[in-house]
């Protein structure tokens, strides 16, 4: 995790939709959804929730381990590359890859 960035992942998940410090989120996100064209600062505002999304600790703890070892090992590297990948969102084609990506291991951040 980044320097720093702990203190803000210490509570829950905020939701898009109840996110209330960052009002431009819930526009773009609600553009994102209905497949309108999306800015430059749509694109930045949804990475940034997509990061804070995926940075979260409850992420590392939600996997149940009952799954067997290689399903929890698959999990927390599809994690890490989640993480990773979310620092380089540039576009709308990044968005969707990502969260496909987020989809199969059942995180669903919209």
């Amino acid at each position: 995790m980044e320097t720093g960035a702990k203190a803000a992942y210490v509570g829950p998940i905020r939701y898009w939709k109840y996110d209330l410090e960052h009002r431009e989120l819930g526009p773009a996100v609600l553009r994102y959804l209905t497949a309108e064209r999306l800015s430059p600062q749509d694109i930045a505002e949804i990475a940034l929730y997509l990061k804070r999304w995926i940075f979260c600790p409850a992420w590392e703890r939600s996997f149940p381990r009952s799954r067997g070892e290689g399903a929890t090992h698959r999990h927390l590297q599809v994690l890490r590359d989640l993480r990773l990948l979310v620092k380089r969102i540039h576009s709308l084609r990044d968005i969707e890859e990502w969260h496909q990506q987020a989809a199969a291991i059942g995180i669903d951040p919209f």
